[in-house]
């Protein structure tokens, strides 16, 4: 695969781009599942925002049966074609050009990394002048996506 991640942000990897700008059909939802690897199925969330959640709760299969199934039970995710969904507000809505659907197992494909630790300084120069003692704390931490074949993405035309 000599494919970069730029690729993959930019929507030509990885992705199922749909017949309109502003619609998903349920058949685009189909391809998306079909993308991804059945490894990483058993894990895989929908993820999308609040106003695309709306569009897609209206979606129906052949026989006019909704395909989005809510969970009635305390602690256990709805079930889109069969995956969990999950809500990320910071997904972007239906719109031309728009990445509004991802489908992902998020646990093998995002890697969040710890510097090992704080630093801690103390600032004795503020003392002087409040009487208070501040203490600046400093963490690192970094993330970024680790596996590329754990996410499909539905891309807007």
């Amino acid at each position: 695969n000599t494919s970069t991640p730029a690729d993959y942000l930019r929507g030509s990897v990885g992705t199922k781009a749909t017949a309109g700008a502003t619609a998903i059909t349920t058949d685009e939802l189909v391809d998306v599942r079909t993308n991804l690897k059945a490894a990483y199925r058993a894990n895989a969330y929908y993820a999308f925002n609040r106003a695309t959640e709306g569009y897609i709760r209206k979606l129906k299969d052949g026989q006019g049966n909704y395909i989005w199934q809510p969970s009635y039970q305390m602690g256990v995710a709805d079930s889109l074609l069969g995956q969990k969904v999950v809500i990320m507000e910071d997904m972007a809505d239906i719109a031309t050009g728009a990445i509004a659907v991802a489908l992902a197992d998020f646990r093998a494909s995002y890697l969040i990394v710890d510097n090992g630790g704080l630093s801690v300084l103390k600032d004795v120069y503020s003392a002087a002048s409040t009487g208070q003692i501040l203490f600046h704390i400093r963490k690192r931490v970094g993330a970024g996506i680790k596996n590329w074949d754990s996410i499909k993405y539905l891309k807007q035309a």
